[in-house]
């Protein structure tokens, strides 16, 4: 190791080099002062030659750009196309650089996009070339371009860059590279296109580099130009004239109409009068093909000679396949190494084509293919403008996708509507006391109503004997209505059909003939026994097909289910459909489920009753069991009040139906709480986008008692809010759990209960009834009654959601249309 060493530094005119270090004598001696002024000898003679090595460097490096600024410069000024100009120019920076990658994008405002140019490519494959040579201008980010904002770019670290623009981040990827200088070619104040220059080192550029990648953009900004204006003589100033007349037409027609097939036709007759073709096609696709074989998508509309083969001619599959198009300048001279196919003429008289696709949303949705009987009558000119018409097409095609749209979504609003106004009509028609059968059958008609289906019927499943009964429905005859409720159905064999194959949502469809084998027991009718015209298309209903809705409860235990037949347009449910058949059915099986729980009640009141009276008499008929008598009192007395919360639960829950909002809701359920429980207070918080809050007290508070400020501790109003957790205490002075929490001792509470209300979404609300006494002792059956409550309570407030966004969004949707409508009829300036 080193055991003695000295530094010398290297400097030159005042300026530092380095430094010169040694260690370890040969004789294992210290340095001494001898040392430090022979080393600084040698330091003042070799930093003069360091410096002048690194000036010869510079000179040599400048000498050699100059020289490449030269040759771009005198290329630029020289006869060579265009292309010869770009190619060259890239291949001398290129090499100048040392770079890895260069490449030169210019802007094809015709067509919207940013293409490479590939004679001009430096050291990117083919393959790369293809698939990052293209970029969209449609592109949202394509507005932080460097070709956009002409702001040069220089990185020397593009891993560590975040806010690198997506649309360059799959050109630096797939190449891998470090160190990037993007640079904008800027022609009269137009980004035109942009120069790459790419290395796989990282911190391989400097700010020079980048001064001169600027200079050569500049040079090349010039050629670009000069060849343009070199091309446009007065025959072809006249053509752009005509070629943007047409498009103004195009544009024209686009603001004052969304028929797509009219926009198409106008698109085929300007593509005719401004090429002047003898004769062309026209072909749209259908877009729900798949991607991968669109060559062989089928032909949506079409416009043009004759009707179109559904076979794809090879060119146009060529096409298709590389989205660039394809000019023909004389069938009878292509070159024999094309293949025989690409040969043969569109039709005879036919000598050139020109074939252009037609783009929407990164796909080849058409085609626009025009022919001429004359050798050479298409020429690049007429390419750039039937590009244009392409993309005029394109948003025609655009325009009309998302004006049906609108129309399917304001339909389907509209049906929502619908499903939502009937769902909480017959909500409030539901009263606990009215027979299962009755509220079962308003909710069949409306369905019957609210969808396709003339016929419905509910069976109810009975855990006695493991059978769905057949109790009521809609649009069947009194008849067969008779005959299905005389044959239960086994449960077991339903489930055989509750396929995952056949399942959609919590519905389960299953064709006529991919009905599984079912047992001799299995019995079924048909209300129709004509099938409708066309039955063997997929869509369409067969007699013999089922739709079933199963009804279970959250532990997946049945209830019952309902079935749907004989659709009126003829076609088996779509998925709107089923959503709203589902909807009806979480408010049978809800409502089901509120009449089983309300029959095991009433039993028990009925037996409470009988237990009542059967005590009462054992205690006037066996006065020597006093003490036994007063066991009994206590009993009757705890089912005397068990009985008055079943009755006051049913009255809170039917004034809780009738109230027009949530908030009313609340207060209603806050205030019969107290009342009908003889509670002292009673307080209800909800939870709003700012957290919990407390909404509502009803009853005295203490005078020095602040509940909003102790609301945030922890407490059991709070803790039912966030846990939707049925809590509650008889005695807090016997529970340690709440005995100590601060809202309900500043409440002066001994007893409490507290209840979540949940809706379908969420926990909407929490109340809290306080005693100033403590309450008889609770049972399961008291949680059992809580809990019923809760989810009754927790239904009305799902249903008014419902309503409520169903009208917000239906406002929304009349704003939308009525704006549409105004636009539709006016003129492009008045639109601005």
């Amino acid at each position: 190791g080193i055991h003695s060493t000295l530094l010398v530094p290297l400097s030159s005119g005042g300026r530092a080099l380095g430094y010169l270090q040694v260690a370890n004598k040969q004789d294992r001696s210290d340095f001494n002062d001898s040392d430090v002024r022979i080393l600084k000898i040698i330091t003042g003679q070799a930093a003069p030659i360091i410096e002048n090595a690194g000036l010869i460097r510079q000179s040599i490096r400048r000498a050699l750009r100059a020289e490449s600024l030269r040759r771009i410069a005198s290329l630029s000024g020289s006869s060579a196309s265009l292309d010869e100009i770009l190619k060259y120019s890239m291949v001398e920076l290129a090499r100048l650089f040392q770079v890895d990658y260069a490449a030169i994008y210019l802007l094809d405002e015709t067509i919207g996009v940013l293409r490479v140019h590939d004679e001009s490519v430096y050291g990117i494959s083919p393959q790369d070339v293809a698939t990052l040579g293209r970029i969209n201008t449609n592109d949202p980010e394509f507005t932080k371009s460097i070709t956009k904002n002409k702001t040069p770019y220089l990185t020397n670290n593009a891993d560590l860059e975040e806010n690198i623009i997506s649309i360059y981040q799959p050109l630096i990827r797939r190449l891998k590279v470090k160190s990037v200088i993007d640079v904008p070619v800027i022609i009269r104040e137009h980004g035109s296109g942009e120069v790459i220059l790419a290395s796989r080192q990282p911190d391989f550029f400097t700010r020079s580099d980048l001064q001169l990648a600027m200079t050569v953009a500049s040079q090349m900004a010039v050629a670009i130009e000069r060849a343009s204006l070199e091309s446009q003589t007065d025959v072809d100033l006249r053509r752009r004239v005509e070629q943007l007349t047409a498009l103004t037409r195009i544009s024209r027609e686009l603001n004052t109409s969304v028929n797509l097939r009219h926009l198409l036709k106008q698109v085929y007759k300007e593509t005719l009068q401004t090429t002047r073709a003898d004769c062309g096609t026209i072909l749209l696709f259908d877009q729900t093909a798949d991607a991968q074989k669109r060559e062989h998508a089928p032909i949506l509309m079409y416009f043009g000679e004759g009707k179109p083969s559904e076979k794809r001619q090879p060119l146009e599959i060529k096409v298709i396949q590389t989205a660039d198009p394809i000019l023909i300048d004389d069938f009878n001279r292509i070159s024999p190494d094309e293949p025989t196919e690409n040969r043969i003429p569109p039709h005879a008289g036919v000598r050139s084509a020109l074939i252009v696709p037609i783009g929407y949303q990164e796909e080849v949705a058409g085609l626009i293919h025009l022919h001429s009987g004359t050798p050479n009558h298409f020429d690049e000119a007429d390419l750039e403008i039937i590009q244009a018409l392409a993309v005029q097409a394109a948003i025609a095609i655009g325009n009309a996708q998302r004006y049906q749209d609108q129309i399917y979504r304001t339909e389907l609003l509209n049906r929502q509507v619908e499903t939502i106004s009937k769902i909480f009509e017959v909500t409030r028609n539901m009263r606990l006391d009215r027979p299962l059968e009755e509220t079962l059958e308003d909710l069949a008609y409306a369905i019957q109503e609210s969808t396709p289906f003339d016929v419905v019927l509910f069976s109810v499943y009975n855990p006695q004997d493991k059978m769905m009964h057949r109790l009521t429905g809609a649009g069947i005859p009194l008849k067969a209505m008779e005959e299905l409720k005389s044959n239960p159905q086994r449960w077991e064999n339903i489930k055989k059909l509750m396929l995952d194959e056949f399942r959609f949502g919590r519905s389960y469809f299953i064709p006529y003939n991919q009905r599984p084998d079912m047992p001799e027991e299995w019995h079924t009718i048909t209300i129709s026994d004509e099938a409708q015209s066309g039955e063997t298309e997929s869509d369409h209903w067969h007699p013999q097909d089922i739709l079933i809705i199963p009804l279970l409860t959250t532990d997946n235990e049945p209830l019952g289910l309902f079935s749907v037949d004989a659709p009126r347009d003829g076609k088996r449910p779509d998925n709107t459909t089923i959503e709203t058949l589902e909807i009806f059915a979480s408010q049978a099986a809800l409502f089901i489920e509120s009449q089983k729980q309300i029959t095991h009640l009433r039993t028990e009141v009925h037996t409470t009753k009988a237990q009542l009276a059967q005590a009462e008499e054992a205690q006037t008929l066996l006065p020597e069991l006093i003490e036994q008598n007063r066991t009994r009192q206590a009993t009757i007395e705890h089912l005397k009040q068990y009985l008055q919360r079943i009755s006051a639960g049913l009255g809170m829950v039917e004034i809780a139906n009738r109230q027009p909002d949530k908030s009313a809701a609340f207060a209603s359920l806050g205030q019969e709480l107290r009342t009908r429980l003889e509670l002292d207070l009673t307080l209800v918080a909800a939870a709003t986008s700012n957290g919990a809050r407390l909404l509502h007290t009803f009853g005295e508070i203490p005078e020095k008692a602040n509940p909003e400020a102790l609301f945030g501790q922890r407490n059991p109003l709070r803790q039912s809010l966030q846990s939707g957790e049925i809590l509650f205490a008889d005695n807090l002075a016997e529970n340690e759990e709440w005995g100590q929490s601060p809202l309900l001792h500043a409440l002066d509470a001994q007893a409490f209960i507290s209840m979540p209300i949940r809706s379908k979404e969420a926990i909407e609300a929490a109340i809290l009834g306080v005693s100033h006494h403590p309450l008889p002792p609770f049972t399961e059956a008291d949680h059992q009654f809580f809990e019923l409550l809760t989810r009754q309570i927790g239904s009305a407030i799902t249903n008014l959601n419902l309503l409520t966004e169903t009208e917000e969004r239906l406002q929304e949707v009349n704003i939308l249309l009525d704006f549409s409508q105004k636009l539709g009829g006016l003129q492009p300036v008045h639109i601005l």
